[in-house]
């Protein structure tokens, strides 16, 4: 349950936004996927459904069955939001022309 959850509802965002990007912007069902993100980071909420799902991974996954380390989990978290951080300060996704900034 977990496997379908955590990868194929992300998948399934993405798939959805990407068929129907044109349509996405304009339709009431998909416009809360893409509509605070800017025209070309229109797949954002897959990115960001995926960054959750990574972070329960990387908590909760031990490394080995006996051991239970949580620096090594802490730092595999750190790791993911760092990671998540630097995509998002390339790619910028949030759409700001709303706001004037």
């Amino acid at each position: 349950g977990f496997l379908v959850y955590s990868v194929g509802f992300p998948a399934a965002v993405l798939v959805v936004l990407v068929q129907r990007r044109r349509s996405a912007r304009e339709s009431a069902a998909l416009k809360w996927l893409s509509d605070s993100f800017q025209p070309k980071s229109f797949y954002f909420e897959a990115v960001l459904l995926m960054r959750q799902a990574l972070v329960i991974v990387a908590a909760n996954t031990p490394i080995d069955l006996q051991v239970s380390d949580t620096s090594v989990r802490e730092m595999r978290v750190l790791f993911v939001l760092s990671a998540c951080i630097l995509l998002h300060c390339l790619y910028r996704p949030f759409d700001k022309r709303k706001y004037a900034l």
